[in-house]
């Protein structure tokens, strides 16, 4: 079960831009994002990579990376696998560090590209119903949404 509407907040670790071939970089900064500011202590993260373009044969490597203080980080925390065309990827990230970065590696030819994020609670156990099971009874019309 999701509950989407506690400890959520939204950033950019990245906004819009074009990196040439070579590029290597911890977006934005070496200190990371804290998930933890603002009394939010979430244990989901959902990372939005936007790669608006990709040039002849480029690439874009992307690294998660925490860290619970801002100095020790997991240099391989989470490995994405090589992009190269222009798409909105999604990236779950559960249970991290206090800290995050991606880092980030362009190779051959330019990228536009972006990265956001939004952090959540995941509640991870068994829901309970409470009251009545009601009854449930479908109309006589129904078709079946896939052909038999």
């Amino acid at each position: 079960m999701f509950d989407m509407l506690s400890n959520y907040k939204f950033g950019y670790f990245q906004q819009a831009v074009s990196d040439a071939a070579g590029a290597a970089a911890n977006a934005p900064d070496d200190d990371g994002v804290d998930l933890w500011a603002d009394v939010q202590l979430p244990n989901s993260l959902l990372i939005l990579a936007d790669v608006g373009s990709v040039g002849t044969d480029g690439t874009l490597d992307l690294i998660i990376q925490d860290s619970p203080d801002q100095s020790t980080w997991d240099a391989d925390f989470i490995t994405v696998a090589q992009i190269d065309e222009a798409g909105l990827y999604l990236i779950e990230v559960y249970d991290p560090n206090r800290y995050v970065r991606v880092n980030v590696t362009v190779g051959t030819d330019a990228v536009v590209w972006s990265c956001l994020y939004m952090t959540y609670e995941n509640q991870r156990r068994p829901v309970t119903q409470v009251g009545t099971k009601p009854t449930l009874t479908y109309g006589t019309d129904r078709v079946a949404k896939v052909a038999s």
